[in-house]
């Protein structure tokens, strides 16, 4: 009796601890999937950043074209509010399933301020992607 309790005990700290593994992976995944992300955009490397998003659909070059566009307009509007984005930074990611995840993230300007922001990552073949969909 003692012997299968004491196994039961360790077979439910061996799945716990797998349990928490994969979820440090997962979080390692976005937080890698995010900052290449981030790095592209401040690259202003518009294209590599929709590589990094998912849309649901396939884009053509006319639509990609107009999503680079609306990238620069933002970013620009982005910069004549704040300045250049010094840092960004993940303050909270919460899993709602194995495919879906909640960032929360901070930027810091380089006029001093700083803003949180939300967006939702996606796996999208193998890969975490900025949801960019509703």
């Amino acid at each position: 009796m003692k012997k299968t309790c004491l196994l039961h005990i360790i077979t439910v700290l061996c799945v716990l601890w797998a349990c928490t593994s994969e979820t440090r992976n997962s979080e390692k995944a976005v937080r890698t999937a995010f900052s290449e992300a981030f790095k592209a955009l401040e690259e202003q490397n518009y294209t590599l950043y929709l590589e990094k998003a998912d849309f649901d659909c396939h884009m053509d070059s006319v639509q990609k074209s107009f999503m680079i566009m609306a990238l620069k307009q933002h970013d620009e509007r982005r910069f004549l509010r704040h300045g250049k984005v010094l840092n960004v930074q993940i303050q909270e990611i919460i899993f709602e399933s194995d495919t879906l995840c909640n960032v929360t993230y901070e930027m810091f300007f380089a006029d001093s301020t700083k803003g949180q922001y939300f967006l939702k990552m996606i796996i999208d073949e193998d890969e975490w992607k900025i949801r960019l969909r509703n």
